[in-house]
């Protein structure tokens, strides 16, 4: 007997499908003819619903509901066929909602073996798996490539902007300091603190402000 059921592929349909493919495994669980991979995956639903042996509440469609519904907005789906749709269902119905309503491990494998076969199944996560290792492999490289760069390079435009106009301003302030003398010192071996403290203050004027500036941006930013 085929092990999995053939789902509606409208978006809307599937979200809601849950208790009926759930209804369908039942029944096909009680087929004398069926396999053993089905029965067990009926067992598992069925104990996860609390032992409800041949009957489906009203309750236990609804707690199916909300596990098939959360299960299908993780977007993973269990074959290539059917991405797309969980694609869909994936847009509309993830919610924060749907994130606390999702099933054990268990059910939601047991979901997967009700839409596809194991082939596929198995064909599709090896195909995920390689995925992930590609996304992996580029952001690795995308790090490294980073962290070759030099500290220099490593930092904002603005920052550096203003690490060189800061440079430039103490050496352009330096020599006309130490070649016109505007501070009226006439040697600096008897210089005064407060000469030091006004040649540095001029020097050092577009870094104070800078700091200044990055100051009060963090603080009412």
């Amino acid at each position: 007997m085929e092990r999995t059921l053939t789902p509606p592929l409208a978006p809307d349909l599937m979200a809601n499908a849950g208790g009926s493919f759930v209804r369908m495994l039942r029944d096909v669980a009680q087929d004398a003819k069926t396999t053993e991979g089905i029965r067990n995956d009926w067992t598992i639903i069925r104990l996860w619903l609390g032992d409800c042996n041949s009957e489906l509440s009203a309750a236990h469609l609804e707690t199916v509901g909300k596990a098939w519904r959360a299960y299908l907005a993780i977007g993973l789906a269990p074959s290539h066929e059917l991405q797309p749709v969980f694609d869909s269902i994936h847009e509309r119905f993830s919610t924060a909602e749907a994130k606390r309503d999702i099933p054990p491990v268990e059910i939601m494998e047991a979901f997967d073996r009700m839409l596809a076969s194991d082939a596929q199944i198995k064909a599709k996560r090896s195909s995920d798996t390689e995925a992930e290792r590609a996304k992996f492999a580029q952001a690795m490289e995308g790090l490294q490539r980073k962290t070759k760069k030099g500290l220099w390079s490593r930092q904002s435009r603005s920052l550096r902007g203003w690490i060189f106009v800061s440079v430039a301003w103490a050496a352009i302030a330096l020599f006309i300091i130490a070649v016109f003398n505007p501070l009226e010192v006439w040697s600096w071996e008897r210089a005064e603190g407060r000469d030091y403290l006004k040649a540095m203050a001029i020097m050092f004027l577009p870094a104070v402000v800078g700091l200044l500036k990055a100051a009060y941006c963090k603080a009412t930013g």
